[in-house]
């Protein structure tokens, strides 16, 4: 029974990222960028500061 509850959830979640646009245009724009090679390789934490990815990031 609980694994059914799981399943369940999960499709609900799934149809409720589906049904907002603006996070579905946001995957839709990450997906492009990634397509695009405009990614960045962290191997840690300490890359965010030292790229100034933080900064950058808009």
């Amino acid at each position: 029974m609980i694994r059914i509850r799981d399943e369940l959830d999960g499709i609900i979640e799934t149809i409720e990222i589906m049904n907002d646009e603006e996070l579905m245009e946001g995957i839709r724009r990450s997906k492009e960028d990634i397509e695009a090679g405009r990614t960045y390789e962290l191997k840690n934490v300490n890359d965010l500061d030292q790229e100034n990815f933080l900064d950058n990031a808009d």
